[in-house]
């Protein structure tokens, strides 16, 4: 039973999860080329209006004049090894939370640019 549950979460928005790795863990894939070498660049966390920002760098605390409608939301955004940027979503209402992928501006990339800043890993 457990196996149909990953298999439903794998499949949130047929690019929002690609393959597994040794671990059997999925990994994020982008939701434009399907790569799975994608990068955390910073997390939101909006409760209603109270906004989280976070980094690399910093953290950013403010109040939106924009609420979130149906509770909490949380959004990751990634970068992938091809350019594309994307975002993962999830909002909380009664009990439920839904999912998405969003697909954000493209990077300018080069072989001289600096990639983005993104969440510190080993």
């Amino acid at each position: 039973m457990m196996a149909e549950r990953e298999e439903v979460i794998a499949h949130v928005d047929t690019a929002g999860w690609a393959t597994r790795d040794e671990w059997d863990a999925p990994t994020v894939a982008c939701p434009v080329c399907g790569g799975d070498y994608t990068h955390p660049m910073s997390v939101r966390v909006n409760q209603n209006g109270d906004v989280v920002d976070v980094t690399r760098c910093k953290l950013d605390a403010y109040k939106s004049p924009v609420g979130t409608g149906r509770g909490s939301e949380i959004s990751l955004r990634f970068y992938c090894e091809n350019g594309h940027t994307f975002r993962l979503d999830f909002q909380f209402h009664k009990g439920q939370t839904f999912a998405r992928t969003a697909i954000t501006e493209p990077l300018e990339m080069s072989m001289t640019a600096q990639l983005p800043d993104e969440l510190w890993r080993d």
